[in-house]
């Protein structure tokens, strides 16, 4: 049996585990990172453009946001059922988080709102240079960190109430055994596994539709908290509207078919019932929710060719930018195309036409609202009936039950209509171990069990039960101070 002996051993080698890994190995700690993937990174190369409050990037762009401002925001929006020390430490340590991955190359350009009326936290980075997680990966690798990969953790080791290490297979399917005084779980969630997902309150490829693979991040390392005492803590899918499986995007929706969620558009459930102001598309957090409490977790976005005609003239006049795929650098190392992004340059009827004819149940195109239920599965009288009400406001440019803004009030008569099944979709799953403001893991009398640690998706339960898309960028972020919560915890504790 191989014998690894290190001052930490962290599992996990996205970014919550990298972030661990630099904070402590930087202080002198001896560190060892395992991940049963071939490439550190997690799933999403260390995430997107990460939260942040305070940020010097924030004041130069004058950005109107202070931290008591996110923290009250966080804490009304959870209704203070989430750990404010945890929110209060995150907010706080986020500023300094942005100047720290700069430190080490990460080139911010920008920061950003999710939707208008959101607030600018997230900090975009440029995508042409080198990534979070290559970044963390090469100052980890010059701190002397060692990472095993391919090598998959099973168990932690616990002596005299503490954990003490840890155990498992490597690449070659051999065992071995650590030796650690400090151990951070930092695994990634539990979105690949069915029956957890499902414990959270929905089905895979039923209600909730995934756009990126996430197979691989089981809830392996809940189960080992689980197991040797750690409390369990309220989980749940950090999910927006999205199309069906396989026409997803970075919106929920492939940008070729993003006419097909328009706050224009009508939304109505399988019962042909209109549920929700259509114009709070722009918050796919909130719209997410309300298509998911709807019959079967699905609601259906209804257009018709006049609509889509307008949506077109007004790309045409305003263009959102160049293809996703496009990459002016010549000498830029290839990449593998995103899910959605074989659909570019292809108009929206040609890829509702194709997977209507692979089979696809999820889109529609029809001459008639009659051969448009049929296909849809609604209630042909329900729908005439909801399209009758919400014409009529139209016309009169009032929506007297949900109040749809009155500039998006477009009545829907045909002759051809368009429309698709939105789902929930997801960036993940988060929580299921409840830990203190030094990702501490507690055990169920609240006291911290010595020498465990988690942070990221594992350990985030700050949200309540919805992400706040209102200051975006918020799941990397966590990721990422967290694991620097951990890493300068176990840095207090052992040096």
């Amino acid at each position: 049996m191989n014998k690894i002996n290190c001052d930490v051993a962290i599992i996990g080698a996205g970014p919550a585990g990298l972030a661990a890994a630099v904070e402590a190995s930087s202080q002198g700690l001896s560190v060892a990172v395992f991940d049963k993937r071939n490439k550190t990174g997690g799933l999403r190369n260390g995430g997107i453009g990460p939260f942040a409050v305070e940020s010097s990037l924030q004041e130069r762009s004058f950005v109107d946001l202070s931290k008591e401002q996110a923290f009250n925001y966080m804490m009304e929006f959870t209704h203070w059922t989430t750990n404010a020390r945890l929110v209060s430490e995150y907010i706080n340590l986020s500023a300094d988080t942005i100047d720290w991955l700069e430190s080490m190359g990460i080139k911010f350009e920008s920061v950003s709102a999710y939707y208008k009326g959101g607030k600018q936290t997230q900090h975009n980075f440029n995508h042409k240079g080198k990534n979070i997680a290559e970044v963390l990966t090469e100052r980890a690798n010059a701190c002397g960190v060692v990472f095993h990969l391919e090598s998959t953790v099973q168990e932690l080791t616990v002596q005299d109430g503490a954990v003490v290490g840890l155990s498992g297979t490597d690449r070659a399917g051999g065992p071995f055994s650590v030796s650690a005084r400090a151990v951070v779980v930092a695994t990634g969630g539990f979105s690949g596994s069915p029956e957890m997902v499902h414990d959270a309150g929905y089905t895979m490829d039923q209600d909730i539709m995934y756009t990126f693979d996430m197979s691989e991040t089981c809830g392996d390392g809940l189960k080992m908290i689980w197991a040797v005492g750690g409390q369990k803590a309220p989980m749940m899918m950090d999910t927006y509207v999205g199309l069906t499986k396989g026409y997803g995007g970075p919106l929920g929706t492939a940008p070729a078919l993003a006419c097909l969620r328009q706050p224009v558009n009508l939304m109505v459930n399988q019962k042909g019932q209109r549920f929700m102001r259509e114009d709070l598309c722009t918050n796919p957090g909130y719209t997410g929710n309300a298509v998911h409490a709807q019959y079967q977790g699905c609601a259906v976005s209804l257009l018709d060719e006049a609509m889509y005609q307008q949506y077109l003239e007004e790309q045409r006049l305003h263009p959102s930018g160049p293809p996703m795929d496009s990459n002016p650098d010549p000498n830029a190392p290839p990449r593998e195309l995103e899910p959605f992004e074989r659909f570019n340059g292809i108009p929206m009827e040609e890829i509702i036409a194709q997977a209507r004819a692979e089979g696809c149940a999820d889109f529609f195109m029809a001459d008639t609202l009659e051969e448009f239920a049929a296909q849809a599965n609604i209630p042909l009288d329900a729908l005439k009936e909801t399209l009758a009400e919400y014409n009529a406001m139209c016309e009169n440019r009032d929506d007297p039950i949900f109040h749809k803004a009155a500039r998006y009030l477009k009545p829907i008569y045909g002759p051809k209509y368009y429309g698709a099944r939105f789902f929930c979709d997801t960036y993940g799953g988060l929580g299921g171990v409840k830990i203190n403001h030094k990702a501490q893991v507690l055990n169920a009398q609240e006291d911290p069990i010595p020498g465990l640690y988690c942070a990221g998706n594992d350990a985030n339960t700050i949200y309540g039960n919805s992400y706040p898309f209102y200051l975006c960028g918020n799941t990397s972020s966590f990721a990422l101070n967290s694991g620097r919560l951990a890493g300068k915890a176990i840095c207090k504790q052992l040096l």
